[in-house]
């Protein structure tokens, strides 16, 4: 596989493709053999390939860009070349539905102060090769709450119980300037992605945030967030690794 230095990225998007029944592991072979080396050639960082836990016919891949501008010419690039065209039959073949994408930029929070002009440094996605999970908190009309909470709350909560690799992403509210592919913008959004070396760790860490947040935060979580889902994601044994210079 091709491999690229480490990049910064303000922007990325979360993909979620349904495949036909049984045809996913077909389509991971074909995809890294195929198309992979030229996404990354063309400036669509690919920074992991997943099986979703649980929903067999599901594979999730993200990929990231500079910045919006960058995002358009690396799509413009890659989907109007004659590369593309050549292997276009690949998705064809086996992609059922190609919208559950989540357009995202990074949020840094910091001494309980939050930076939304944050750059993402892509080599903290291609040190891990265990679990990743990525959580979706959708507060209603209350992310800017939720946001405090975190930052004043929650985060701390995360460093104490130990979890040392995550990340926190809002939605990219910019026109989706290549809407040939569809994505979620919800301003009310909140993801957080964490990497573990295995399931029981995750596990485990998921027992030690609950326990320490007092009764009235998690109460008051529960108030802020709408909904939540989680994504329990297995990288493909040729997942991406972005390599440090």
């Amino acid at each position: 596989l091709l491999q690229a230095q480490s990049k910064k990225v303000k922007v990325i998007e979360l993909r979620n493709y349904l495949m036909r029944p049984g045809q996913r592991d077909r389509f991971i072979d074909s995809f890294e053999a195929k198309i992979l080396d030229t996404l990354n050639g063309r400036g669509n960082y690919v920074l992991g390939q997943y099986r979703l836990k649980n929903a067999p016919d599901d594979f999730v891949w993200f990929r990231g860009f500079y910045d919006m501008s960058s995002r358009l010419r690396a799509l413009e690039g890659f989907y109007t070349s004659p590369y593309w065209q050549k292997h276009v039959s690949i998705p064809q073949k086996y992609v059922l539905g190609y919208t559950n994408v989540y357009l995202l930029k990074p949020l840094s929070i910091l001494n309980k102060s939050i930076d939304t002009t944050y750059a993402f440094e892509t080599a903290r996605f291609g040190k891990q090769n265990g679990l990743t999970v990525v959580d979706f908190y959708v507060a209603n009309e209350r992310r800017n709450q939720l946001l405090d909470f975190v930052a004043t709350i929650y985060d701390s909560v995360m460093h104490v119980s130990g979890v040392k690799d995550f990340s926190y992403w809002l939605s990219e509210t910019a026109p989706n300037d290549y809407p040939n592919l569809p994505v979620f913008q919800d301003k009310n959004l909140l993801v957080i992605i964490t990497f573990f070396k295995s399931e029981p760790e995750y596990k485990a860490a998921l027992k030690r945030i609950e326990s320490g947040m007092s009764e009235e935060q998690r109460f008051q979580m529960k108030r802020l967030v709408s909904t939540k889902a989680t994504w329990v994601l297995y990288p493909t044994k040729k997942s991406f690794h972005i390599q440090e210079k």
